[in-house]
C-alpha cells in the first residue's frame, strides 16, 4: 500500500518549460534595490544589506556596518584592498589583525 514516504507526489507540478533559478543570496536580498555584503573580523562576520542606488566603497560599507578598520588589515575577496575600492553585491570584506613575527 503506497504512503507518503513510498509514493510521494509533489504538492505542485512545475509548468511546462518552467525553469528553476538557484541563487547564492537569500530571497530577501535578491531585491534589485539592495546589495548584500558580508563584513567584519574573521569569525564575527555579519551580513549587511545596503541600498543599491549608489556605488559603495569599502570605507562606507565598514562605517554602515559599525566597524572601524584602524589596527586591521582590510581584505575583500581574500586580497588586500584600499578603503576607496568599490564594493559589489555578495562581496566579503574581512578585517584581519596584522601578523607579527619574531624579530
Amino acid at each position: 500500500m503506497p504512503n507518503e514516504n513510498t509514493n510521494p507526489t509533489p504538492a505542485a507540478q512545475p509548468a511546462e518549460g518552467a525553469r528553476l533559478v538557484l541563487t547564492k543570496t537569500p530571497a530577501a536580498a535578491t531585491n534589485a534595490g539592495t546589495i548584500t555584503v558580508n563584513v567584519g573580523p574573521v569569525g564575527n562576520c555579519r551580513k549587511v544589506v545596503l541600498e543599491a542606488n549608489k556605488q559603495w566603497t569599502v570605507s562606507e560599507v565598514l562605517k554602515a556596518a559599525g566597524h572601524n578598520a584602524s589596527g586591521f588589515e582590510v581584505r575583500m575577496g581574500g586580497n588586500p584592498v584600499n578603503m576607496d575600492a568599490p564594493v559589489h553585491d555578495s562581496a566579503t570584506i574581512l578585517l584581519l589583525r596584522p601578523v607579527t613575527g619574531n624579530n
